[in-house]
């Protein structure tokens, strides 16, 4: 077997081509790919009968065009988020604010916010549920249950006396409830809870530095 000077110069040839084609991959994967079509044409031409430009040539041809085999790369690479822009950025910003506070705006302003939010591509299936079932309308919800609470813990009382002579009758209503310790806990659950989501869904959806 010769070795043919011709023929180490068209094979550096190609992995130089090669190599250009592939600037657009992660540097590990380019490195990879480099090193193993480099060892493919070394076991290729180890095999050969006559090492010499037509072997080479053939080698070569049944590898491919390089802009092809790194085509065939970056489609086996995993999919990644692309970077956020500041326009896309804004638009995540609205969408947690919106789902923090949307609900004072008739509701309206938290279902644009869910909108919002998935329609990102910034967040996964799993942070989109999140901000969707955690809290549903924002802090829309402890404020009316606050509400309702004070509403529920107003006593009237008015006194009434069934005949002439007799003892006055108070009568009260309205109070019952919840006991305080436990309606506290409750509120602050609820105020708590959509904040952290939110705390959560801006660092999942923020560039990363």
């Amino acid at each position: 077997m010769t070795k043919d000077l011709r023929s180490n110069a068209l094979a550096e040839e190609y992995l130089a081509e090669l190599g250009r084609a592939a600037a657009a991959l992660p540097v590990n994967r380019r490195e990879e790919l480099l090193a193993g079509v480099r060892s493919h044409i070394a076991v290729a031409r180890a095999e050969a009968e006559v090492d010499d430009d037509t072997a080479i040539t053939r080698i070569i041809g049944q590898l491919g065009d390089p802009e092809v085999i790194v085509a065939a790369a970056l489609a086996d690479l995993p999919a990644q988020r692309p970077p956020l822009s500041a326009g896309s950025w804004s638009m995540e910003i609205a969408a947690v604010v919106l789902l923090l506070v949307g609900g004072f705006l008739a509701g309206i302003g938290w279902v644009v916010g869910l909108v919002l939010l998935w329609s990102s591509r910034r967040w996964t299936v799993g942070d989109k549920l999140l901000g969707t079932l955690l809290i549903p309308g924002g802090l829309v919800v402890p404020a009316l249950a606050l509400g309702g609470a004070l509403f529920a813990s107003s006593e009237s009382c008015s006194s009434e006396s069934a005949t002439v002579g007799q003892p006055e009758v108070m009568t009260c209503t309205g109070g019952g409830g919840v006991t305080p310790a436990l309606g506290i806990t409750l509120f602050a659950l609820m105020v708590i809870v959509p904040i952290l989501t939110a705390v959560h869904l801006i660092r999942r959806a923020r560039p990363k530095s």
